[in-house]
């Protein structure tokens, strides 16, 4: 047999083993935000469903936009001891902003809460997140807020949703 073989099977072979390690610890190298994720496709829908009759036909708040985007990709650092770490990959999160802008057309100062849930194709919630805050009479409020969510999920999330609660505030 040639002595070349022998180069490749104690060089080239471990070298490619420890790259193919080196990728599996850092996956921050090949991770990133996927594009589907602040498709404007897969934005909840921009309705209010009222429940209650009465603000059905005469509602305190109105719809004005909504928006959602990953920005990040968060990966946990490991600390390599030994040649076997390197088949363990640290886990990510995928950091998102939603947004939501409703307008107060009542006549009350309205405490407004605003829940994001990414959901999968059976509506079983993946991530939820809240936000509060009031608004006078008249004036426009933007509730944002960020979020983190397991990286591994973002193969199932399908969609965005949203529920609103409000309350005359006190």
């Amino acid at each position: 047999m040639n002595k070349i073989w022998y180069g490749v099977g104690f060089s080239i072979i471990p070298f490619f083993v420890l790259v193919l390690g080196y990728l599996n610890v850092h996956p921050e190298l090949y991770r990133s935000v996927p594009a589907s994720f602040s498709d404007p496709a897969s934005y909840p829908s921009t309705k209010i469903a009222w429940n209650d009759e009465e603000e059905k036909k005469n509602p305190p708040i109105q719809f004005v936009s909504s928006d959602h985007k990953g920005l990040n990709v968060w990966t946990e650092i490991k600390t390599i001891k030994s040649f076997w770490d390197l088949w363990n990959s640290p886990s990510s999160e995928l950091e998102y902003e939603w947004e939501y802008v409703v307008k107060n057309i009542s006549d009350d100062k309205i405490s407004i809460t605003v829940y994001y849930k990414l959901v999968d194709e059976n509506d079983n919630e993946l991530s939820e997140n809240s936000r509060t805050d009031t608004v006078d009479p008249g004036e426009t409020l933007t509730l944002k807020n960020t979020h983190r969510i397991d990286y591994d999920k973002l193969s199932l999330v399908a969609r965005g949703s949203w529920s609103i609660s409000n309350r005359v505030a006190r």
